[in-house]
């Protein structure tokens, strides 16, 4: 997939107005989309990701298990509170990317030794649709974190992610 069409799909997967249901807790609510980047808020902080970056994960990423520790380690200035990033960037991009059908489920439990993660799909699946059997994968070579904590490959049934939800396809 080239860039162009990954910025559209981000762009269908999150339209303005649009609230994620945060893993942990909270919300993150689309505000606004740049020719360059996604705005949302959580809680009262206004928040921005670049495509550049989006596209950068899903680009390495794909077909591999990726957890927010490596995420922060893979580009510190965008998803690393400590490195001038912001870490809230990690789960958005796996909420973001779970509303584009680019993610298997976000698992963990969003703390040290537990870190939230997924399976980075190279094809953006329907709804419904199950990832690929553990044979099929390939486990980051960054870590093996998200291994080690038992991710789980297979679709348990509908996203609990989305306040607000997609007609089905």
């Amino acid at each position: 997939m080239d860039k162009t069409t990954f910025v559209q799909i981000m762009r269908r997967a999150a339209p303005k107005n649009l609230t994620f249901q945060n893993p942990g807790d909270g919300t993150s609510k689309i505000i606004s989309h740049s020719n360059t980047a996604i705005y949302y808020q959580r809680g009262k902080s206004p928040i921005s990701i670049g495509y550049e970056a989006l596209f950068d994960v899903w680009n390495i990423f794909q077909g591999k298990l990726v957890n927010s520790t490596e995420l922060r380690d893979h580009n510190p200035s965008v998803f690393d509170s400590n490195k001038n990033g912001h870490s809230c960037n990690c789960t958005f991009l796996f909420l973001i990317f779970e509303a584009a059908g680019l993610v298997d489920e976000i698992e963990g439990k969003g703390v040290r030794g537990n870190p939230y993660g997924a399976l980075i799909l190279s094809v953006a699946k329907e709804p419904g649709e199950q990832a690929a059997g553990k044979g099929s994968i390939s486990r980051s070579s960054v870590g093996t974190e998200a291994a080690q904590s038992g991710i789980s490959l297979l679709r348990k049934g509908p996203s609990k992610a989305l306040v607000n939800s997609f007609p089905v396809r």
